[in-house]
């Protein structure tokens, strides 16, 4: 695990330009087969993501890339790493619910959101009455305050750990007539709701 780690740290400095993969059929089953061994049915999420490569200490990468707002991606190699890594513009993810919402799901990275979807999907519970947003990198924490601040309840999904306690705590101090609510009980001995999704999947 600490490999992956040191991996992980080192992708995120010296990153070249990220291309695009544009043969479709190639993309679509890397993404599917990647999205697969992490439990996650592609054709739920709601999601733009594509094959990407980029190069890192004179080193190529090649993975699934989720696009945010600011056209730079989270990066996720399940070989490589534990958790995705943002590489060129670093954004919100945004998924819409459709309509006017009252009520927004945070969420620490891309994964977690989409094994929410999948989790959602078991319970044959609608993911629509909501609008996601997805942080991606911790840079993007100071705009996620400003919009939680247009919703009457925003529901946190982030990691069990010290910082998802603090990213909780703050936005709860910064939020004036909005609910803030901690969703980590539902996963709660798992860092993360993915890795409670993924145990889930195990026992049936």
């Amino acid at each position: 695990m600490k490999n992956l780690e040191k991996y992980r740290i080192s992708l995120m400095r010296n990153i070249r330009e990220v291309k695009v993969s544009h043969n479709q059929t190639s993309s679509q089953k890397i993404i599917r087969d990647e999205l697969l061994e992490e439990g996650i049915d592609w054709n739920i999420v709601n999601l733009p993501i594509r094959v990407i490569e980029f190069q890192s200490l004179n080193r190529k990468y090649r993975g699934i890339g989720i696009e945010n707002s600011k056209k730079g991606y989270e990066f996720y190699n399940r070989s490589l790493m534990q958790y995705p890594v943002s590489v060129g513009e670093k954004g919100l993810t945004i998924v819409s619910g459709g309509k006017s919402n009252d009520i927004a799901l945070f969420f620490h990275d891309s994964l977690d959101y989409m094994a929410w979807c999948s989790y959602m999907a078991a319970q044959k519970k609608n993911t629509d009455n909501a609008d996601c947003y997805i942080m991606g990198d911790f840079s993007t924490f100071t705009e996620l305050g400003k919009i939680a601040k247009k919703y009457k309840k925003v529901l946190c999904y982030f990691h069990n750990d010290q910082c998802g306690e603090v990213m909780f705590n703050t936005l709860r101090e910064m939020i004036k007539g909005s609910s803030v609510v901690d969703m980590s009980s539902l996963y709660d001995g798992f860092e993360c709701i993915r890795l409670y999704w993924q145990d889930l999947l195990t026992r049936q």
